[in-house]
């Protein structure tokens, strides 16, 4: 039995190092509104980086003063250790968008940090050049392992202008965003590991730090939609214009000083689904 015993303990502990990689980012971008009654599953996988630092304060933590200078990426969970700084197999989140007919789609997500929705509207197919207005939210306490203070809202303009000829073949398009958001953020920043190598896999030692932000957010990559769902790829760029008075997420730690201001994803978000007013629709069919 202890032997059972130690064996789920090591695995949850290697799934919380690899969750450890997990990237914070803003949504994936849905590519084009598809209209009509168009469902389809939608994964994330990211890389982010956004250098930050930090003075902290808290029993362990360096001197007999227990205060410590830490640095690193802090757009990842457990900061720049580990797997963190090449991302992880392991989705960040995974959800469905749900066309509402020809001008709006809504989405809903789960994620490791927090879990969230979105709504959409802009031109249906074949109005022109793709273009959609969303407005979202999320919180952490609906995420699998986030804080429940963390939660952000954002508005943003996206628009995917044809990289071919409508009687392309090629459905590829650029796909691009501007938005603004604001909230209470997560920060991650590494704590020197003392762990014995033989303990039990964890993930790597770091301190979460919750900031109140206003961000200006942008997005430049490619869609290329397909009947059946399609992928967007995108660099995601971040600049924080305001914010407010950090705290750590363990109460046992005082944070005196916390400066990051710019961050980046490289999201890639796959997606698969069909219209379910036309199930039997086949890919020489498919029309933007």
């Amino acid at each position: 039995m202890a032997n059972r015993w130690a064996g789920t303990g090591a695995l949850l502990g290697a799934m919380a190092a690899m969750a450890s990689g997990c990237a914070l980012t803003a949504p994936a971008l849905g590519g084009a509104p598809r209209g009509g009654a168009f469902a389809q599953v939608q994964t994330a996988w990211a890389v982010s980086m956004g250098p930050a630092s930090a003075t902290v304060t808290g029993p362990g933590l360096g001197s007999s003063a227990g205060t410590i200078h830490v640095d690193g990426n802090a757009e990842n969970i457990a900061g720049n250790q580990g797997l963190a700084l090449l991302g992880t197999p392991i989705p960040i989140n995974a959800g469905v968008r749900q066309s509402l007919g020809a001008h709006a789609d809504l989405a809903a997500t789960l994620g490791w940090h927090d879990s969230g929705v979105e709504l959409r509207l802009g031109p249906g197919p074949g109005e022109g050049l793709p273009w959609a207005l969303t407005a979202g939210a999320r919180a952490g306490r609906f995420g699998l392992l986030g804080d429940h203070r963390a939660y952000e809202g954002r508005v943003r303009f996206e628009a995917y202008p044809h990289l071919q000829s409508p009687n392309s073949p090629s459905k590829t398009e650029l796909a691009l965003s501007l938005g603004v958001s604001a909230g209470v953020f997560s920060h991650f920043l590494p704590l020197p590991d003392n762990r014995d190598p033989a303990d039990t896999p964890s993930a790597p030692p770091n301190v979460q730090i919750l900031r109140p932000e206003v961000r200006i957010e942008g997005a430049i990559g490619l869609a290329a939609p397909s009947v059946g769902g399609g992928f967007t790829v995108a660099l995601m760029p971040w600049v924080a214009v305001a914010s407010g008075t950090p705290i750590a997420s363990d109460r046992d730690i005082t944070v005196t000083s916390f400066d990051e201001s710019v961050g980046v994803s490289l999201v890639f978000a796959p997606g698969g689904g069909h219209d379910l007013l036309k199930p039997n629709e086949q890919p020489s069919s498919f029309h933007r």
